[in-house]
């Protein structure tokens, strides 16, 4: 791990150290001082832009893609179901249906915890070093849809 470390440090810190240096060419007052300017510009940029695209890349593998709802696709494939999740609450399409409307809709669910209280499984997605897995809850009052919410479940 720390020879991987150190790669990386090197691939970043010698692009680095040589763009300083030019940046330098004729503000500096010997080539000592410039290299010695753009060896400390150096150990300070290196590492900051080893983390902002350490975050760029963790920010981007927990992107999960988005797409509108469609009850076709909803029901032939589960496993990307939460890419609907956002479209689906945004929509309201589900608030004020009665059970029957909603099995129409989006099918039977997963498990019901209650008879007021529906849940669907809508697959896994990558979260960072880790998986997200997707859940919508359906609460019903009076046999109608009062709330609909998104849960993900981080492993």
């Amino acid at each position: 791990m720390a020879v991987g470390n150190l790669v990386i440090h090197l691939l970043i810190g010698i692009p680095v150290f040589f763009l300083i240096k030019w940046l330098l060419k004729g503000k500096a007052a010997n080539e000592k001082n410039r290299n010695l300017w753009a060896l400390g510009g150096t150990l300070i940029a290196a590492p900051i832009i080893m983390y902002g695209l350490m975050i760029g890349l963790f920010t981007y593998a927990d992107r999960t893609p988005e797409q509108k709802f469609d009850h076709i696709k909803w029901s032939a494939d589960t496993e990307s179901r939460h890419e609907m999740k956002e479209d689906l609450i945004k929509s309201r399409l589900l608030e004020g249906k009665n059970k029957n409307e909603v099995v129409k809709i989006i099918g039977e669910p997963t498990r019901g915890d209650t008879t007021d209280v529906w849940m669907y499984d809508m697959g896994v997605s990558g979260a960072g070093f880790g998986w997200a897995f997707h859940e919508l809850k359906l609460t019903f009052e009076n046999e109608q849809v009062v709330s609909v919410e998104k849960y993900e479940h981080m492993e």
